[in-house]
This record gives structure tokens, C-alpha cells and sequence, in this order.
């Protein structure tokens, strides 16, 4: 478990990665879906006006951990099955659906 932004961001490139990579990873995470996405609801809109600053990350990149866990639960929604997004919208509420 971690609050640190600049850790979360390291480890949502590299699902992200790791989905492009081969989309099947996607499938092999759903089972880790309620170890994984709680830490993912703390970051959801981090990037959004009103929100602490320091959830920023690297702006020189201009990077934000808010907008990375965004990207991330799109493909794992896209990537994770059936019934990926009914888990991912049961542990994170605020989820909508992505159609692509």
C-alpha cells in the first residue's frame, strides 16, 4: 500500500505497459482487481481543480496521477473481460464506462 504519487505513477506506466504489450495481462489482473484498484480510487481525481497539489507529478513532464489512473482503469476496463467493468465500477463508484 502506498499514498506516494510519484511510486503510483511508476507502477500505472507500467501496467499500462505491460497491457500494451500483451492485452491478456489484462485478463491475469482481474483476480487482483480489489488489491489493486483501492489504491487507485485515492488517485482517481487527483488531477482535478480543488485537489491538493501535491498529488501533482513531475510537472516538467507534465504528468498527473489523476489522469494516469484514469488512462489505466480504461484499459484494464478494455482488457480485464466481461465482467471488468462491473468490478472496477464496484471498488470505484465514480468510474464511468469507456466505449472504444
Amino acid at each position: 500500500s502506498t499514498r506516494d504519487p510519484i511510486v503510483v505513477c511508476s507502477v500505472l506506466k507500467t501496467i499500462q505497459f505491460m497491457l500494451n504489450v500483451n492485452p491478456r495481462v489484462g485478463l491475469a489482473l482481474a483476480p487482483y482487481y480489489r488489491q489493486i484498484l483501492p489504491q487507485l480510487r485515492m488517485f482517481k481525481n487527483a488531477g482535478n481543480r480543488g485537489v491538493d497539489d501535491s498529488i501533482e507529478y513531475d510537472q516538467q513532464q507534465r504528468l498527473n496521477v489523476g489522469d494516469l489512473v484514469t488512462e489505466t482503469l480504461e484499459m484494464l476496463q478494455r482488457t480485464g473481460g466481461p465482467e471488468a467493468y462491473h468490478q472496477i465500477k464496484y471498488i470505484i463508484p465514480t468510474y464511468e464506462r469507456t466505449e472504444h
